[in-house]
């Protein structure tokens, strides 16, 4: 099934184009790449479903550049199969590079996608400029080093909005956000509304949104529950408001963090 994605992603023309997928279970056996301006629509989470084989041991989504943009993904469900892998950083979905320093990539749309049971993170984004995350799931990645485990991670990146999400049972965090800077002429990034829980089987130093390294970030208008840690803030200049966060050993935690407007919480 990896083959006839990978098929279609390859020929389309450099100006893109629209690949339908349809109802079922895509059985991937290796990384699907896409380029630029390449939109992937399923018929829905839990309909349209890309499943990492046993002992795929890969990222099952991923771009082939850190310029690649204009890249939209929707209304599928991507199962990474976590118990039957091996290994670290076996994402859902992976778009940008660990290396990238600039925000290169314009026009990232995830919308409606599910990320499931990733031996690493659900869904990753690296190096972009205002990608939108919007009505999104992600549940159940499996951390297995430092980095791994969250169900949404963006990095380096900014003006990013993510929305509407579920997160639950992600063995690190459900939502983190590292590297990033507020500078003239750069959008903060923005996280809400939406819900976030951890069962009690997950890891108890969970935390629910990570914002490490980073700076002007806005959470807002969300639930937490029941997780070690409901907020962990490092950075300057960060806003955290109208957000409910239940059942915490730590609601929010500052470590080292200035400059910042909490307000209008709930704990």
């Amino acid at each position: 099934d990896d083959l006839e994605l990978q098929a279609a992603v390859d020929a389309l023309p450099a100006i893109g184009g629209i690949i339908e997928l349809s109802e079922g279970t895509f059985n991937i056996a290796a990384t699907v790449t896409l380029k630029a301006n390449v939109h992937v629509r399923g018929q829905g989470m839990g309909v349209t479903i890309l499943r990492a084989i046993n002992s795929l041991n890969a990222i099952i989504l991923q771009d082939n550049s850190s310029t690649a943009d204009n890249i939209t993904l929707e209304h599928f469900t991507l199962d990474g199969n976590g118990s039957n892998q091996t290994g670290t950083s076996r994402h859902g979905l992976l778009l940008g590079t660990t290396t990238a320093n600039t925000q290169a990539k314009d026009r990232i749309r995830l919308l409606h996608l599910e990320a499931k049971d990733c031996r690493g993170s659900g869904l990753v984004l690296y190096g972009c400029t205002g990608a939108v995350v919007d009505g999104c799931t992600a549940t159940g990645s499996i951390g297995t080093s430092g980095s791994d485990g969250q169900g949404i991670l963006i990095v380096n990146c900014v003006g990013s909005q993510v929305a509407n999400f579920f997160c639950s049972d992600n063995g690190r965090a459900g939502i983190a956000l590292a590297s990033f800077t507020l500078t003239p002429g750069n959008a903060r990034n923005q996280i809400g509304p939406g819900y976030i829980g951890r069962s009690t089987s997950q890891p108890a130093s969970s935390v629910g949104i990570e914002v490490d390294d980073g700076a002007g970030c806005i959470l807002h208008n969300f639930q937490i529950l029941n997780a070690e840690t409901g907020i962990g803030l490092i950075g300057t200049d960060h806003i955290v408001q109208g957000c409910i966060l239940q059942a915490h050993t730590n609601g929010i935690v500052l470590n080292g963090s200035t400059g910042s407007l909490i307000a209008n919480n709930r704990l």
